[in-house]
């Protein structure tokens, strides 16, 4: 898949974010936040990242990921790629 598949803003972070679920098949949202953290120009926050792959029709929710703190529970999908 190359960049012409991908409409819209961040087409490069929505590419960069299908090579790697390709590659890993399953990522939580922390998880592809900390991939994308490595490269320069695709700065993005969490609440980005999170748009990017709710309303693409290239991801979907595979399931959830409970992480428990000290201060509180966090709640996290887990996402792949859809079936097309």
């Amino acid at each position: 898949m190359d960049l012409s598949n991908f409409r819209g803003k961040h087409r490069r972070s929505k590419l960069k974010i299908y090579q790697y679920l390709e590659k890993v098949g399953e990522a939580s949202t922390k998880e592809i936040y900390q991939y994308l953290k490595q490269f320069r120009n695709s700065n993005q926050t969490m609440n980005i990242i999170c748009n990017i792959l709710a309303r693409s029709r290239h991801f979907e929710v595979i399931g959830w990921v409970d992480e428990y703190h000290y201060h509180g529970r966090n709640r996290g999908y887990v996402w792949g790629l859809a079936n097309e």
